[in-house]
Order: structure tokens, then C-alpha cells, then sequence
């Protein structure tokens, strides 16, 4: 291992055992090479990973990608089936809410317990504990049983204990989310602050903006393998426009026995930059009948269905003569959306505005990225200090 490497990860796999029922298991122990009675789930998959000294490392990705198990095996908890761990300085860890302590010592006695576990001596932790005490601000609580706590005030206790303790790497999942807004700020300073030591963190969360913030590098997780790695807008933006794919765009129509229908929604451009002008051009057709009186809708929605802006020509009054098309055109000329994929739903309503009679989609536009801006709109601004 290299010398400015706090841990390298090398062809990791984790393969986990599922049994239907603890007589299966029992089955297996009893009678082994006979059959088997589980089947195997791979958690994670050739895994490779290196993470210098003092590098601040995000994981991201969905629910069951295997963020966890990888957390776990960094920490020592779990053990991979296959592949080579290796690790350079003293580890403490902000997993589950409840490892590494005792549920019935109060807080002092639990600040001991971890001390102990990462090889402190007692004078050590002795000098420690107030400044991990003033940290937590859980108050009288820090002497009475931590199962009496409530999720925040355990969160408060943990993330003190693991970051007071002057660790050469910190491993932290989704469990600063627990804690208050004033805590959370708290707890982000903190990390800047390890960070400016030389700590190694690794920094697992769903909130994007705090690993855009924190963060040096990010490593996203899908299905078990690393989908993608590297600077962190880049890799966030990816993993967001992934997330919004799998979501697909709905579009309702309450009524078809009018002739109208929207043939074409073309855009002037299908890849804009923050700020520029968007020309959606609607291109209508009547085949029977003439139409005097109708309303157009427009909805613009992100690729996670949210709507972004909708308008309707309520104040206008459209008709389509028999076999005619007609073209409508919204003109937006400062489109100031932020970076992300989205798409347009135009609708056709009835006089009334109330029974919609046709929908069309658009084909998905993007915006490109504005670098350290975030969330959906690019607003005016100016600072003034």
C-alpha cells in the first residue's frame, strides 16, 4: 500500500446469504455439502477504491446499492467474501444509530466504552470527555441511560464521540440527518474543521448538496458497483438525471371525441445554457370539424415529474378551421433554470378549461450545468457585505 493512502479497496466482493426461514439455516449447519438451502445475494461486486490521506470522499446512490455493506467492511464490521482491505491510521465510524454503544450506560459510561474500543487509555478519554460533553449539548441527559434518548440526541452524542477523538479516518453514513438543523451546521463545521488536520472522511448521504459542498471526490454506488467516480458536480449531476430517467412523464386525457389534436411540440434547442431563450412551437390539427373555442396549456416538468411552470391561454381566444393547422408559439426569453433534464406536457381544455381533450410530450431538453449554483431555479442575485 501506498504511503499517502489511508485505505485501498482491491477487487472487493460481498456475498450475502439469504435462508427463508432460521430452519434452513439450521439445515445447512447440520447437513453441509449435502444441499443448499439459501440463496446467494451479491452485495457488492469487484469493487476498487483508493482514498489518499486527507481526501474527503462522498458515496452516493439509491437505497440497496450497497453503500452500507462497502461502509461496513471499510469499518471493520463486516468482512468482504473476497478481495483485499487494507487500511493506514485509527478508524472511527458514524454508522447505525446504536454501534458502539451500550444501551443501558448512560452517556459518560458510553463515552469510556468507545474510548476503549479505539484503544484510548482512560487518561485519555478523562481528558477528552468535557470538550465531547460541551459538543453534544444534550444537557443532564449525558448522565442518564442512552436508551432513554431520543434519535437526535443519540445522533448529537455519537458524531461528538467519533469526531473528538481526533480520528486519522472518519466514516460517516446518513445519520447526521437525524440530528436538528442547528446541529447538522454544527456537525458540517466540525467535518471542516478534521478536514483541515489532514483527516480522511468518507461521507455517505442522500443530501447532494452537502457532498457537493464537502466533498473532493464521489463515488457513486449502483447495484453493487461503482457506476461512476470522480468530481463531485460532474458525478452528482449524473447520478440526478439517472434518478429522474427512471421516473416516467404521465400525461391524462380525460375526453378524445373532440378533432383536435396537438401533431408536434418543437423546440428551438434540446441543450440550453441557464438564461436563454426557449421558443416552444405547438403545431395543431383539426381533421373534421372547426373548433372556435379552446384553451392550450403548457407544463413544464423536471424529469422527477415536478412541476417547474405552467400556463394556459385563458385571455386568448383559438379556433381551428376545418382541415387547417395551426402553429402557437410561448417565447420565454430568459429561461433561467438550473442544470438538469427536462420536458413539456401541452395540453388541449375546452372552453371552460375544465375536460382536457388531448396531451402531447415533448422530447426531454436539458440545461447545462452552472457551476456552484444548485436546486432548480438561477435567480438574480448580487452580494453586498
Amino acid at each position: 500500500m501506498k504511503k499517502e493512502l489511508a485505505l485501498e479497496i482491491i477487487n472487493i466482493n460481498k456475498i450475502y446469504k439469504i435462508y427463508d426461514s432460521p430452519m434452513q439455516r439450521l439445515k445447512e449447519l447440520i447437513f453441509p455439502g449435502n444441499r443448499k438451502y439459501h440463496q446467494e445475494f451479491q452485495a457488492l461486486k469487484n469493487i476498487n477504491l483508493s482514498i489518499k490521506k486527507g481526501e474527503v470522499i462522498g458515496i452516493i446512490g439509491e437505497n440497496g446499492a450497497g453503500k452500507s455493506t462497502l461502509l461496513k467492511i471499510m469499518a471493520g464490521i463486516l468482512t468482504q467474501t473476497s478481495g483485499t482491505l487494507t487500511v493506514n491510521g485509527k478508524i472511527s465510524t458514524l454508522l447505525e444509530l446504536g454501534v458502539g454503544f451500550n444501551l443501558e450506560m448512560t452517556g459518560v459510561e458510553n463515552i469510556f466504552l468507545y474510548g476503549t474500543i479505539m484503544k484510548l487509555s482512560k487518561k485519555e478519554i478523562s481528558q477528552l470527555t468535557d470538550k465531547i460533553i460541551e459538543f453534544a449539548e444534550i444537557g443532564d441527559f449525558i448522565n442518564r441511560p442512552v436508551k432513554t434518548y431520543s434519535a437526535g440526541m443519540f445522533a448529537k452524542l455519537a458524531f461528538s464521540v467519533a469526531v473528538n477523538i481526533s480520528p486519522d479516518i472518519l466514516i460517516i453514513d446518513e445519520i447526521l440527518s437525524v440530528g436538528d438543523a442547528y446541529f447538522q451546521q454544527k456537525s458540517f463545521e466540525k467535518i471542516a474543521e478534521l478536514r483541515s488536520t489532514g483527516a480522511t472522511i468518507i461521507f455517505c448521504s442522500h443530501s447532494l448538496y452537502h457532498v457537493q459542498e464537502i466533498c473532493d471526490n464521489v463515488v457513486w454506488l449502483k447495484d453493487g458497483e461503482i457506476a461512476m467516480q470522480g468530481e463531485p458536480l460532474t458525478v452528482t449531476d449524473a447520478y440526478t438525471n439517472y434518478s429522474r430517467e427512471k421516473l416516467s412523464p404521465t400525461c391524462f386525457i380525460s375526453d378524445r371525441s373532440n378533432n383536435i389534436f396537438v401533431e408536434k411540440i418543437h423546440l428551438n434547442k434540446q441543450k440550453l445554457q441557464s438564461g436563454e431563450k426557449l421558443i416552444v412551437k405547438v403545431i395543431l390539427n383539426n381533421l373534421n370539424s372547426p373548433v372556435t373555442d379552446f384553451k392550450l396549456g403548457i407544463m413544464i416538468k423536471r424529469n422527477d415529474n415536478i412541476d417547474i411552470f405552467g400556463i394556459r391561454t385563458d385571455n386568448e381566444t383559438i379556433s381551428v378551421k376545418h382541415g387547417e393547422k395551426k402553429t402557437i408559439e410561448l417565447i420565454m426569453p430568459n429561461f433561467s433554470l438550473l442544470a438538469g433534464r427536462y420536458y413539456i406536457i401541452v395540453y388541449l381544455f375546452d372552453a371552460k378549461g375544465i375536460t382536457k381533450f388531448d396531451c402531447k410530450i415533448s422530447e426531454k431538453f436539458e440545461i447545462l450545468s452552472v457551476p456552484k449554483k444548485y436546486g432548480i431555479a438561477d435567480l438574480e442575485y448580487k452580494w453586498k457585505i
